[in-house]
């Protein structure tokens, strides 16, 4: 493999236009991975992708070790004694007519929402599982589970754990036709160099009466506009697909899904990334250096570990306000593959 991050120019993924329109251009944020980054829009059906783009074979030079979804981590135990937990979570408080079902209502963020089946006989398979966390959560559910994942790290963590997982892209684990019910994908569609060869190739891994589960961010979100090219959505060159909510529909019914439902979620992570990103950018006279650099390094290190549940109650009306104008910047969606296909 090649020891540096190589592109190439390619068509449209979507529709194979080869025109397009200039539309952001960006270094990594993230990981030093490049300098030059450019998003353009295809000027046949108006998808944004990264262009050129990493070729297959540097693909997963994208994610360098310290990529934060592939970090294992560490879950905590709760707290034994009401005196060592917050106070909006003691006893008292949480003895309030209402008080539980406002804390559950506040903290769903619907980033991973399992379909309306009994899982117990289920095979499932996870996209871009990396260290198995979901993995977990399928199993003690009751699903039977695999799961592909492009990098060598955190296949070799979750195998482990004893999971079966290949290591990949989905194309290469050349799984038998109708092997699977469900399948999963969280924020990894954007990551795909061809997302509807991936799509048509989980469909028919599929069993008929199936789900597709997956979230991606919202390229329609206002949230793009108003923090630029620091917006998480973007996260250059990992995301190598922006999708809307009509495009992506499209999309999953023109590859034979049916009972399509899309979600926006109560999600305040790409707040918090993002304003993140942006203080860690050169800082400026007005605001000392040192200061926005350890404000940003915190929000970013709560971007991939998740804020305080006080920072997460406060914003969480918002969030859920958002969502339900349909603004948030990111997306579930349930797609189900129909009877007899």
């Amino acid at each position: 493999m090649p020891d540096a991050l190589q592109l190439r120019e390619i068509a449209c993924p979507l529709c194979g236009d080869d025109r397009f329109e200039f539309y952001l251009r960006s270094e990594d944020l993230e990981h030093a991975t490049g300098d030059d980054f450019r998003l353009v829009r295809c000027r046949g059906c108006r998808h944004v992708y990264l262009n050129p783009a990493p070729t297959p074979e540097t693909l997963s030079l994208c994610y360098p070790d310290g990529y934060g979804p592939h970090r294992q981590t560490t879950e905590t135990p709760p707290p034994t004694t009401d005196e060592r937990q917050p106070w909006y979570l003691s006893r008292g408080v949480r003895g309030v007519p209402g008080v539980r079902q406002l804390y559950y209502w506040l903290t769903n963020n619907r980033s991973q929402v399992l379909p309306p089946v009994d899982p117990i006989g289920r095979l499932a398979l996870e996209l871009g599982c990396a260290t198995g966390s979901f993995l977990k959560v399928l199993r003690q559910r009751g699903w039977d589970v695999t799961g592909v994942d492009l990098v060598r790290a955190p296949v070799e963590i979750a195998r482990s754990d004893g999971f079966e997982v290949h290591l990949g892209d989905l194309q290469s684990a050349h799984f038998d036709s109708q092997r699977f019910d469900d399948v999963f994908a969280w924020m990894v569609i954007e990551h795909l160099p061809d997302p509807t060869e991936a799509i048509e190739e989980i469909f028919r891994i599929q069993r008929p009466g199936g789900w597709f589960c997956f979230s991606i961010p919202n390229f329609s979100s206002p949230e793009r506009w108003l923090f630029g090219k620091h917006w998480k959505g973007y996260d250059l060159p990992r995301h190598l697909q922006h999708f809307t909510p009509g495009r992506i529909q499209r999309l999953l019914s023109d590859c034979g899904y049916r009972d399509i439902q899309v979600i926006h979620q109560p999600d305040s992570l790409n707040w918090i990334g993002s304003l993140g990103s942006w203080m860690l950018k050169p800082a400026s006279r007005r605001v000392p250096g040192r200061v926005r650099s350890a404000l940003g390094q915190r929000l970013r290190r709560w971007f991939f570990e998740n804020p305080p549940l006080v920072i997460q109650l406060v914003l969480a009306p918002i969030a859920k306000l958002q969502a339900c104008l349909h603004l948030s910047g990111r997306l579930t969606i349930l797609a189900r593959k129909p009877e007899g296909r």
